[in-house]
């Protein structure tokens, strides 16, 4: 079964061409990498899945339904949570109640049992609050739960930031840039935890990257943009040595490069 089916996408920002007619597949169960250099379309991309932007043609479904026209908050209950190229999570607060928001998409008491603090009420708060302290666990947050999440290194609010997606509970994850800012030591802790997490939790996970070290080494599949249009695509092996992938990111004069 397919998570993503992107068929003939197309993107224009006025006169800009930001994806054309783009299309692929990502299957169930698959860590799939997209990548390409700079202004290449990657994060449009993401932003069309997520409702975020709106497309100029072609069809995008997530595990077999259409979500083009549907909203944001639609498709975050049909499954698919995402993270940002730019951290955002909310420094204010702590970082357990960081992932507390984002359960809370997913909670199963209305409004008169929030107010009145019925037995419902408590049970299912109790239930999210497991759930959150045990995605802390995972992505080896546990010890900064009290923490004000702004008091965190990058590389802990990028944690964060995935065990907040993950509270939502979904099917598919987005991962734009999760390593960028990352030291080596970090970059393999989330190689390890991505991983993971796709065999707990049977994710599909969609990563955007540059670092080659997160998706050579994790990618099932990878798939490279470059000026809005797919110019490869494989296992990483083969993606590696494609001659028009080596062009687009180091140029004409790979040597000088």
């Amino acid at each position: 079964m397919k998570a993503i089916e992107i068929s003939n996408l197309t993107v224009r920002f006025g006169g800009l061409l930001a994806v054309d007619d783009f299309s692929f597949e990502v299957r169930k169960g698959d860590i799939h990498s997209l990548i390409g250099p700079n202004g290449a379309g990657k994060t449009t991309v993401i932003n069309t899945i997520t409702g975020l932007y709106p497309v100029s043609g072609g069809s995008i479904r997530v595990a077999g339904k259409e979500v083009l026209g549907s909203s944001p908050p639609a498709i975050s209950r049909a499954g698919v949570a995402r993270t940002f190229q730019n951290t955002e999570i909310f420094g204010e607060m702590s970082v357990f109640e960081n992932v507390l928001v984002g359960s809370h998409c997913r909670h199963e008491y209305g409004l008169t049992a929030a107010m009145f603090r019925t037995p419902k009420y408590w049970r299912v708060e109790r239930s999210m609050r497991e759930k959150a302290r045990d995605l802390l666990d995972i992505v080896g947050l546990s010890a900064d739960s009290d923490k004000i999440a702004s008091s965190l290194s990058f590389g802990k609010q990028r944690a964060l930031e995935i065990a907040r997606a993950l509270a939502s509970e979904p099917k598919l994850l987005l991962l734009d840039e999760p390593a960028a800012g990352l030291r080596s030591g970090e970059i393999s802790h989330l190689n390890e935890a991505l991983l993971n997490l796709r065999k707990q939790h049977e994710l599909t996970i969609l990563l955007v990257d540059h670092v080659m070290k997160v998706v050579m080494s994790i990618s099932d599949e990878i798939t490279v943009l470059n000026f809005g249009r797919k110019i490869a695509e494989g296992k990483p092996d083969v993606v590696r040595m494609d001659k028009e992938v080596r062009r687009a990111y180091l140029g004409d004069n790979p040597d000088r490069a």
